[in-house]
């Protein structure tokens, strides 16, 4: 089976937003005139913002092709990432002890720890997810796995899943957090006395301004629920 899929480097795509946005701000205080309206310089900063985040879409990818058999999967790099080159890797199924699928708000990441102690891990950006195959590959993978931990006559150690960032201690502690700051700023807003008291809309506005942080929490409590249905 082969899965065409785009590849995505973090640091790149992060490197690359950052580079164009701020040289944007720079440039722009730079040669525009002081005393210019704001609605202006938004409408000026507009498209070093677009710039900026479609930019690293270009900058930050990279084709692979995997490979899977019945003896194991193979990465094969069909376009690399930036000023790299890199030798497309074969993994055996019987060297993989653990996996790991972290769904993120923009980057999953897909890992094997194998038992060696190195890795294999690569990071997809969601909006790729309807042009390629990702979803096709790890729904596979995930089927591939419960057959070979299932087959019958072998003795060899299971294919474990591995601890997302979610089920760490930090992970929850984070959770609370955020939890709590979601909770307490709309209260603030509301019940503390003053003049100048936030209107339901500026409280709607930084509760949907959350939606990354609310997406981190369903995250931690639906992947600790769901290894606590797998111990038992």
């Amino acid at each position: 089976m082969k899965y065409n899929i785009t590849q995505t480097s973090q640091f790149l795509y992060t490197v690359t937003f950052l580079i164009t946005l701020l040289s944007g701000i720079f440039t722009l205080v730079l040669l525009v005139p002081k005393g210019v309206s704001f609605l202006i310089f938004l409408a000026l900063f507009a498209p070093i913002f677009i710039l900026a985040f479609y930019l690293p879409r270009f900058t930050s990818t990279a084709e692979i092709e995997i490979i899977m058999d019945e003896k194991g999967m193979e990465r094969k790099w069909i376009k690399q990432f930036l000023f790299q080159t890199r030798e497309d890797d074969y993994i055996h199924w019987m060297d993989i002890e653990s996996y790991i699928f972290q769904p993120n708000s923009q980057f999953d990441k897909f890992k094997l720890n194998l038992k060696n102690g190195s890795n294999f891990a690569f990071f997809h950006n969601n909006e790729s997810s309807n042009t390629d195959d990702f979803n096709h590959f790890l729904r596979d993978f995930i089927t591939k796995v419960e057959e070979i931990n299932t087959k019958p006559g072998d003795k060899k150690q299971p294919i474990r899943i591995g601890k997302t960032f979610y089920e760490t201690t930090l992970g929850l502690v984070i959770a609370i957090f955020f939890v709590i700051i979601i909770i307490a700023v709309p209260t603030v807003l509301i019940v503390v006395p003053g003049k100048d008291k936030a209107s339901s809309s500026t409280i709607l506005g930084i509760i949907s301004s959350s939606a990354p942080i609310i997406f981190f929490i369903f995250q931690v409590y639906t992947h600790r629920r769901k290894r606590r249905q797998i111990k038992k």
